[in-house]
């Protein structure tokens, strides 16, 4: 099956087929989550990768986006390198569709499907109409409507959804605002509620509707930031774990220690944080712990790509000036652990966090969530939940946890990059997997409530 995908490809062109088996061979032999999401049957997935191929023959970053999305993994990703082609239409014809959209909605004699309508997204900047493919099964075109830029006219083909082997759904969007293409893992919460991954949710609109945008919309704050919102609360919003916010984080707790002390509810908004690295929350833990942390543990799948992958970063750090002595060390003693389990999984337990009693203020620490908060914001939520003081409010999470520690490769043309995780987290007995359902909040945020900061003040008034 392998050697017949790569002979479809190679007659499309020479580098589509080198990047298709190369994204297939880089799942194969170092994805973690390749071993045991394949175990009942591998040759499914050569099936559906062949299919994809034989489908989308002439869109190259199509199948490579399909073939990694098999797997409903955020971490397992594909990325487009190169720059956007201008876009090119017909504002003659994307005229006469929206004509044509416009009637069919409007006519309350033909049955439409539930998800077929007018959708706009979170901060209420765009809108599009969903349509119902007839000529394909659970597969839907989208179509751009209006936004508050764009650069294309209504009646634009911006994209489209099809349901996946998981069940899930993969949209294929092309941004009317700033021509860039994403493939996105996409559910329908309900009939009314579609969720594209971390990018945004889509609500449903009602047929009449007008197409109008609010002055203002309340929405998550964008930067890192920490300040005393009255008497009772202290509000820390991180919205990313990347780069410099791990001293930031750090400076700020530092600075605000008494005031986070005087206060009875420590609010963390981590809305849209799409990750990084846990050492960015580690210095608050002294605030939340009510008992020892323990964080989570899993199996590192020690594969020749990833023992390559360290010896690279040791290369790098040997460049610099000063040398990091203690990090060299700790990558040195890891490559020597992976050459010596190569093609094996190696377990590698949480190592509990420092705890010296429970801080008796705050007494309350909330953690407000949203769809896009995903990997290690998510473990985030995972260890402080492990204390008494904490209560999680909003929507679930994205769930982009069960695999982990994703490293990179460019694909042979040089157009695309992969990611995939190296690691699996250890699930613990009795719970369940997070990935592609997300964590569940204690307390739900009602989707008409503007102001989330405020729902939680008022929760523990």
């Amino acid at each position: 099956m392998f050697c017949l995908l790569l002979i479809q490809c190679v007659s499309n062109g020479y580098a589509q087929g080198n990047d298709i088996d190369f994204l297939i061979e880089k799942i194969r032999n170092a994805y973690a989550g390749y071993p045991g999401l394949t175990k009942n049957d591998k040759i499914l997935f050569d099936k559906f990768a062949h299919k994809v191929a034989e489908e989308e023959e002439t869109d190259t970053f199509r199948m490579l986006g399909k073939v990694a999305a098999y797997f409903d993994d955020h971490h397992l990703q594909v990325f487009k390198l190169s720059p956007p082609a201008e876009l090119a239409f017909d504002s003659f014809k994307c005229q006469s569709l929206q004509n044509r959209l416009s009637g069919y909605f409007r006519d309350k004699a033909i049955r439409k499907d539930k998800y077929e309508g007018y959708w706009i997204n979170d901060v209420k900047s765009t809108i599009i109409a969903i349509v119902r493919n007839k000529s394909k099964r659970d597969f839907y075109d989208i179509y751009y409507q209006t936004a508050r830029t764009a650069l294309v006219p209504p009646g634009f083909k911006i994209g489209c959804i099809e349901k996946l082997p998981s069940g899930r759904y993969l949209m294929d969007f092309q941004s009317p605002r700033v021509n860039t293409r994403f493939f996105l893992r996409s559910t329908f919460r309900n009939d009314s509620t579609l969720v594209t991954g971390d990018f945004t949710i889509w609500r449903k609109m009602a047929t009449n509707a007008k197409f109008d945008f609010p002055n203002t919309v309340a929405a998550p704050i964008s930067t890192t930031s920490g300040k005393v919102l009255d008497n009772d609360n202290y509000l820390l919003t991180l919205p990313d774990f990347t780069g410099p916010n791990i001293s930031l984080v750090d400076s700020i707790v530092k600075a605000d220690s008494d005031k986070i002390k005087k206060s009875k509810t420590l609010i963390l908004d981590i809305r849209n944080n799409l990750g990084g690295t846990v050492s960015t929350y580690r210095t608050l833990v002294p605030y939340i712990a009510t008992r020892p942390i323990i964080p989570v543990a899993g199996y590192k799948y020690c594969s020749a790509d990833l023992l390559q992958h360290r010896r690279s970063q040791i290369a790098e750090l040997l460049k610099r000036k000063e040398v990091d002595t203690a990090k060299l060390s700790e990558l040195v003693k890891d490559s020597s652990k992976i050459y010596n389990n190569l093609g094996k999984f190696v377990f590698e337990p949480g190592d509990t966090l420092k705890y010296d009693g429970t801080m008796p203020m705050p007494k309350n620490v909330a953690i407000i969530t949203n769809f896009a908060v995903q990997s290690a914001a998510e473990l985030m939520v995972l260890d402080f939940k492990q204390s008494k003081k904490v209560k999680v409010f909003g929507e679930n999470t994205l769930g982009a946890v069960d695999y982990l520690n994703a490293i990179s490769f460019t694909l042979p043309s040089g157009q695309y990059m992969m990611t995939l995780p190296t690691f699996k987290r250890e699930i613990p007995k009795g719970k369940k997997t997070i990935d592609s359902i997300g964590i569940t909040p204690d307390v739900t945020i009602p989707t008409l409530q503007e102001n989330w900061v405020e729902f939680v003040k008022k929760y523990y008034e």
